[in-house]
């Protein structure tokens, strides 16, 4: 069986072992760090460490083991020598403000920020300045490590579909989140154009022009669980239902609906995909631990963790500027119907990524 799971790093080869524990601190403690973030760091088990959680307000949070913190609310008490990485995950009304305090900070270039999504409201991205300094700024954006996202990318990369033509998110993804999945999976880090298109009902497409030859549809609203993924190549097709062409060079995604531990599995073409060691570790975790345990949620802890996995190996697959990217693109379109780019380097820069960075 191809092992289409299996994933090089950003530096090409396979994924290399982590030996140092990655030790973490959490800016805000709301639903998306108990769903989604806070799982994450639990699935890393002895590779990661959770030291403190920063909140308003000092209260107790229950942790995914059973245990419980009491969160502080003074981030002058977070001394950053002692961290690997700080996530921040507040509202976009409270982003510049927690930016601010931690730029007057020593030891930042010790430090790697994620930034929860959107990463900055859009009337501070003229303080893009305040990313500087740090060891690294990502964007935790858990889209671009979904597992089945992961994998369509390798069969796409391998050929077997011929070249990439178009992609079809129909009902599944949301704004940014699928603009930084449709970007990947054509290996582009800007777009020549979108387009978004009321349908009624509240309903709209998006049209993406991702790269020459290459387009893309995302329909929302977003259903994570009727939603559906179909990927064209000039010789055969990824989809996560029926197609019936039958050629060899076409791929079936499937989910395995279970509750038993915090893994998701999934398939290609009838064959459940081999776990890694995070993921046997998560799927012996027990399933009512969880605070969301939907089949998107517990492929975004994977992800999630996958990040933090990048982080502690020295890389950042999605760094700050193509958050921010991706946030004024989508906010720009849903404004006005339009965004419109200017392509450097094959779609690997812009004139608009250019500007966002001329804050830096």
């Amino acid at each position: 069986m191809d092992n289409y799971s299996a994933r090089p790093s950003p530096s090409g080869s396979f994924e290399k072992e982590i030996l140092v524990q990655l030790r973490i601190g959490i800016i805000g403690a709301g639903g998306r760090v108990m769903d989604t973030i806070l799982p994450a760091i639990w699935a890393l088990g002895n590779k990661a460490k959770l030291l403190q959680i920063n909140t308003q307000s000092s209260r107790p949070v229950n942790l995914p083991d059973g245990s419980s913190i009491i969160t502080k609310d003074e981030i002058s008490s977070i001394s950053l020598k002692d961290y690997d990485v700080i996530i921040i995950a507040v509202g976009t009304s409270n982003i510049r403000s927690v930016l601010d305090e931690l730029s007057r900070k020593k030891h930042r270039d010790s430090v790697t920020l994620v930034m929860d999504t959107p990463p900055l409201r859009l009337s501070d991205y003229w303080k893009t300045n305040l990313f500087s300094g740090y060891k690294g700024v990502a964007v935790g954006e858990d889209w671009i490590t979904l597992s089945p996202i992961l994998a369509m990318k390798n069969i796409i990369n391998s050929g077997r579909i011929g070249d990439l033509r178009h992609i079809q998110f129909d009902h599944m993804s949301y704004r940014y989140h699928g603009l930084a999945a449709l970007k990947l999976l054509a290996s582009v880090k800007t777009v020549s154009s979108m387009r978004r298109v009321p349908m009624g009902n509240n309903f709209y497409e998006t049209r993406v022009t991702l790269k020459q030859n290459v387009t893309a549809t995302a329909i929302e609203p977003r259903d994570y669980v009727n939603g559906r993924i179909r990927i064209t190549g000039t010789k055969g097709t990824i989809s996560d239902y029926a197609i019936c062409t039958n050629k060899k060079s076409d791929f079936q995604f499937g989910y395995v609906d279970t509750k038993k531990g915090w893994y998701q599995p999934f398939s290609i073409n009838g064959e459940i995909q081999p776990m890694d060691e995070v993921e046997t570790y998560m799927a012996s975790l027990p399933y009512n631990t969880l605070h969301d345990g939907s089949r998107i949620n517990r492929f975004k802890i994977r992800a999630y963790a996958r990040l933090l996995e990048d982080i502690a190996r020295g890389f950042a697959n999605y760094p700050i500027w193509d958050g921010l990217y991706d946030y004024l693109a989508t906010a720009v379109a849903e404004k006005s119907g339009h965004f419109k780019d200017i392509s450097l380097s094959n779609n690997q820069n812009s004139l608009v990524r250019r500007l966002i960075k001329r804050g830096k």
